[in-house]
């Protein structure tokens, strides 16, 4: 489904919004209906569900539990949301340069996905946090007034309304078992959620006849480069060159041919299989340059994109490039200051052409501002596919970097994979085919929605539910601090959590304009 297709569901849906909203706001049989109008939003508001969470909350000792647990949880999200939020702040400056020295073509979030499936796990997920919050009400005697669903073109999620007298009677503990089961309830939908598509379902699957698990997997190709002019799509997989089998590798930090030294800049014949079967394809293999980062070091020089690089010479030496893992052997040794001279192939002319420059520096290292990937191929591995897919830790080459990567892990859908990029999904040989992938993503968006939205609620600022929580430990340290006077004791802890809600508001702001723009 293209992305013509999803502007035509959301200019249906929001065709369908606009009727909808004026039949609700204007007809008296919307509010006997439950139906009523706040903002742009329509609200439904039901009594259905009361007995069910009065059931649960009748287990009291269950729930009291479940609060300590709720506690912990919240805890640790809180952590994680400051640690996020103080490293984004940290790391602003480089959001604004671009200082590396390749960039790879490359499939990014699935845009079908996020709006079918997102909304799906985001209704889901909002539903059971609000029924948390309705739970622990029942359990604390607070009483619920009512809980209902909001509408504005999509579904937007779930609301659960208190009693305001019970909750203002209510002792702060029983506030904060409220607040915190949200948090913690949406976390466990997520680990359940990881658990079904992750275990259950990835744990089940093998590549198909044909390709292995290093097999030469193409995960994007250069729009107008040489692999695309021979017509080799997103998601083949290579086989052979000139008759010779070929596999890919990881080579510092990139995945690229395992063998692309035996190849140069010369025209060959690639084998490959697409999900229709084999196909071959003559095309130019070796360095291309895809882009060139304005006011770089290339730029200043006038070197030009759609090129096939052949060699970089500096002083006395010579290095023939072929590929990727060339090109990083040189940058990996070169540093700033240092003269070079590149030789390169103009394709469709096929002319030789050569640019003098002087290497800027990115972290220590030479910089030459060039997007480059072998012939315009972005590779990866079906091994890689379901290690990255399955395993949060997968490829850490230690514990720090093992914690990174599982904090990471929910954001991996940005790249493509959800959980296993549309592409690549017929690279295994999975259970009942299209039907199988349905599920593992709507399972993994449900993971991904409920991790999104804990963390989210954990942000220690109000109106957020870590907001109430952190007023209420405020409350209770300066109780244990011979605060007794309530009154002054609740100022004191509304006026510091006011500080702190401002300052993360403001941080979360500043993180989300630099991710924007």
């Amino acid at each position: 489904m293209g992305i013509s297709i999803i502007w035509i569901i959301l200019i249906l849906l929001a065709v369908l919004y606009v009727p909808i909203f004026v039949w609700v706001w204007r007809s008296p049989r919307a509010a006997e209906l439950g139906l009523s109008v706040r903002g742009p939003m329509v609200m439904y508001r039901t009594q259905r569900g009361q007995r069910l969470m009065g059931g649960l909350g009748s287990h009291r000792r269950l729930c009291s539990a479940f609060a300590t647990v709720s506690t912990a949880i919240s805890v640790m999200l809180m952590a994680v949301m400051i640690f996020f939020m103080a490293t984004a702040v940290i790391n602003l400056p480089y959001a604004f340069t671009s200082s590396g020295t390749a960039s790879f073509a490359s499939t990014g979030l699935n845009l079908t996905h996020f709006i079918v499936f997102g909304v799906i796990a985001l209704m889901v997920s909002m539903v059971i946090h609000e029924f948390a919050h309705g739970v622990q009400s029942k359990a604390n005697g607070i009483r619920v007034e009512s809980s209902g669903l909001m509408y504005a073109v999509v579904p937007l999620g779930a609301f659960v309304e208190m009693n305001e007298e019970d909750t203002d009677k209510a002792s702060l503990r029983s506030r904060m078992s409220v607040y915190s089961a949200g948090i913690s309830v949406n976390f466990v939908a997520a680990v359940v959620s990881f658990l079904v598509f992750s275990v259950l379902m990835l744990g089940s699957v093998g590549t198909v006849a044909g390709v292995s698990d290093d097999g030469a997997g193409v995960y994007g190709v250069a729009p107008g480069s040489p692999a695309d002019d021979a017509g080799i799509p997103a998601g083949a997989v290579i086989t052979e060159i000139d008759g010779t089998a070929v596999t890919a590798g990881e080579y510092m930090g990139y995945y690229t041919l395992t063998d692309e030294q035996d190849y140069g800049s010369s025209t060959h014949t690639v084998t490959y299989l697409t999900e229709g079967g084999e196909r071959t394809a003559e095309t130019v293999l070796g360095l291309y340059v895809s882009s060139v980062s304005p006011d770089s070091p290339a730029a200043e020089a006038g070197l030009p994109d759609d090129v096939m690089i052949n060699s970089i010479a500096t002083g006395s030496e010579t290095y023939d490039i072929y590929g990727v893992r060339t090109f990083r052997d040189f940058i990996s040794s070169s540093e700033q200051g240092q003269v070079v001279t590149i030789t390169y192939t103009v394709l469709g002319s096929g002319l030789t052409e050569s640019k003098t420059l002087t290497l800027g520096d990115n972290n220590g290292i030479g910089y030459i501002g060039i997007g480059v990937s072998y012939s315009g191929i972005s590779f990866i591995t079906p091994g890689y596919i379901m290690g990255t897919a399955s395993d949060p830790a997968f490829g850490a080459s230690g514990l720090a970097d093992g914690v990174m990567k599982v904090l990471n892990y929910p954001f991996n859908s940005w790249s493509g994979f959800s959980p296993v990029p549309e592409h690549c999904q017929w690279w295994f040989d999975a259970p009942g085919g299209d039907i199988f992938w349905i599920v593992a993503s709507l399972f993994y968006w449900m993971f991904w929605v409920n991790i999104l939205l804990g963390i989210t609620n954990a942000i220690p600022a109000v109106p957020f539910d870590g907001g109430f929580l952190l007023r209420g430990w405020i409350n209770q340290l300066l109780d244990r601090i011979e605060y007794r006077d309530q009154k002054t004791r609740e100022a004191v802890a509304e006026n510091i959590t006011r500080a702190v809600s401002g300052f993360m508001i403001f941080l979360l702001i500043l993180v989300i304009v630099a991710v924007i723009f």
